[in-house]
């Protein structure tokens, strides 16, 4: 699942980079949609490359919330800070956070980024936290598992 992961993706980056990497997810996240979820997992992907590539961090931590109908996600560091324009693509760095913009858009979330020279990265997720019906877990786990292929 989604919560997994992160995990994962947290612990391959501290075992590169020696960058600590904390993850505080609640139990009642619960499954999403899998657009949601493969949304929210690549965010996260490319927030810690960027941190291992870019931030020159020391630690991570990596959040999640659901909060009035929509999931929260943070991801916040200790590293140098972006540069002044980063969010242009302008600068060849700054493409992953115009296509974490991109991909959170079209589920109709928002991004927030904010950073100060020497002051770390805050990278504020949020997205629509549509439920996954108990029924859907059951098609995507079967889709997964290779059982569904047109079969009658």
């Amino acid at each position: 699942g989604l919560i997994a992961a992160i995990r994962k993706e947290a612990k391959d980056l501290a075992r590169a980079t020696g960058v600590r990497a904390r993850v505080v997810v609640p139990d009642e996240i619960g499954r999403l949609t899998p657009e949601a979820e493969a949304a929210i997992y690549r965010v996260v992907q490319e927030a810690l490359h960027n941190v291992a590539k870019h931030a020159q961090a020391s630690s991570v931590t990596i959040q999640m919330s659901r909060e009035d109908g929509r999931v929260k996600l943070l991801i916040e560091d200790d590293g140098v800070g972006l540069p002044p324009r980063a969010g242009s693509s302008s600068h060849g760095r700054s493409f992953g956070l115009v296509g974490i913009r991109e991909r959170i858009g079209m589920l109709g979330g928002a991004v927030r980024v904010s950073s100060g020279k020497g002051k770390g990265t805050r990278l504020e997720v949020t997205v629509p936290a549509e439920q996954i019906s108990a029924e859907e877990l059951s098609l995507v786990a079967t889709a997964a598992q290779g059982g569904v292929h047109g079969k009658n």
